[in-house]
């Protein structure tokens, strides 16, 4: 009895999301990545000195190597003046109103994720 409730329960949740994949595709994706099981891992790995990894902590030290010889850690603070040098036209025929930013700002999709400027759709 439990197990058929909880079979119906799940069936109508999978027919709610699916029912507003094209308004909310967020819970869509979400729950099929819930689904989804790896189960492959890292378990051996060829050091620098060509030997392979015989324990976990050799296996995460090789892996963080390898990664921390390819990211790059910049300053913090503004970016250098010279990169916003490239534009070398500027927009000066641009004319809107009130009512094109208040339309542009109805069609946004609230269950997207922050843009650019880190405001949530939904405070838009």
């Amino acid at each position: 009895l439990v197990k058929e409730v909880e079979n119906k329960s799940k069936r109508k949740y999978e027919k709610l999301i699916t029912n507003d994949l094209k308004h909310n595709s967020k819970a869509f994706y979400s729950y099929l990545r819930s689904r989804q099981t790896v189960k492959s891992m890292v378990t051996v790995l060829r050091q620098e000195n060509g030997a392979l990894t015989e324990n976990d902590v050799e296996t995460a030290e090789c892996l963080v190597n390898a990664f921390s010889s390819v990211f790059v850690r910049e300053p913090l603070g503004p970016l250098p003046q010279n990169c916003f040098n490239h534009c070398e036209e500027s927009i000066s025929n641009l004319i809107f109103d009130e009512s094109d930013v208040y339309n542009e700002l109805k069609s946004i999709d609230i269950y997207k994720s922050f843009g650019p400027d880190n405001v949530h759709p939904k405070l838009l």
